[in-house]
């Protein structure tokens, strides 16, 4: 099954968000003391992508992953790392 209920798919996707976010965040660290006009146009495209993609990623952590991580390993380590994911998505 493809698409968007295929887990894998998902996943992936997650990933690559992840690591867009990350990037995003390099960037903005290393040109957030030039503050040019290159770096207001980076800002504003990755809001946009905030206000359009981050939620559905958001939604998807906390109402499939982050439920299945705690049925299937209920360990202090992973209850504490999924709190720690969620206050990140609320801070976010």
């Amino acid at each position: 099954m493809d698409g968007v209920y295929n887990i894998n798919n998902q996943v992936a996707k997650i990933a690559g968000e992840h690591l867009l976010i990350t990037r995003y965040v390099a960037e903005f660290n290393k040109k957030l003391k030039d503050r040019d006009q290159e770096f207001f146009k980076g800002i504003a495209t990755f809001f946009d992508f905030l206000e359009k993609d981050l939620l559905a990623h958001f939604r998807f952590e906390e109402v499939v992953i982050f439920p299945a991580s705690l049925v299937g390993e209920s360990t202090y380590g992973n209850v504490l790392m999924v709190l720690t994911l969620q206050k990140e998505h609320g801070m976010v």
